[in-house]
């Protein structure tokens, strides 16, 4: 499964705090960085789509927030990357 630097950086979010909505992944990684350039919403929700057709993420939709949860283990991810 081909991830992208900025997909992981979401999907190490989605590893700590599963399950949970798009704006704590956003919260989370505005909080983290050092940058002075912070995550937008929209950027996020679009790395989270996309993560979603790559079979990465599922979610749930409870009322008009979806809720993801990752459909790959961390150290399963990071077993394929190290072959």
């Amino acid at each position: 499964m081909e991830i992208s630097k900025s997909e992981l950086q979401i999907m190490n979010m989605i590893w700590q705090l599963a399950p949970c909505d798009a704006s704590a992944v956003i919260k989370h990684l505005n909080e983290q960085t050092s940058t002075p350039q912070k995550w937008h919403d929209k950027t996020v929700k679009t790395l989270l789509g996309r993560l979603v057709k790559k079979q990465a993420l599922k979610f749930e939709k409870q009322g008009r927030t979806y809720i993801y949860s990752p459909l790959i283990e961390q150290s399963d991810y990071q077993q394929t990357e190290s072959l």
